[in-house]
């Protein structure tokens, strides 16, 4: 990608009122997903993209690269993974699902690699 965008200016988010009070964010799916975990995965993803070695299937788990992910929560990483998706089925990163069907983890290449 030759220019870095801001999240904020390729989505709008959704405001929703929780427990503690009006959060921002988008649902996807029947999820909703935190505005600010999409700020952390769009920093973290742009991040890896020039780091990861694109001679291997990456997965959500690579292309985050946190160190801590096994201990991270488990619905933090399906959460994580859901977004990824997001961002390459909307063309935001030069990635493409290598199967799309599955319904575990799933795989990611480089466009045209």
């Amino acid at each position: 990608m030759d220019k870095k965008h801001d999240i904020n200016e390729l989505m709008t988010f959704d405001t929703s009122v929780w427990k503690y009070g009006p959060c921002e964010g988008k649902r996807l799916g029947w999820h909703w997903i935190f505005k600010s975990l999409f700020d952390k995965c769009w920093t973290q993803f742009q991040a890896s993209l020039q780091t990861v070695d694109w001679t291997k299937k990456q997965t959500a788990q690579s292309l985050f690269n946190a160190p801590n992910w096994q201990s991270m929560k488990f619905g933090m990483r399906i959460a994580i993974g859901r977004v990824l998706r997001y961002f390459v089925d909307n063309g935001w990163l030069p990635l493409v699902v290598l199967n799309p069907k599955a319904t575990g983890t799933k795989h990611y290449g480089w466009i045209g690699g």
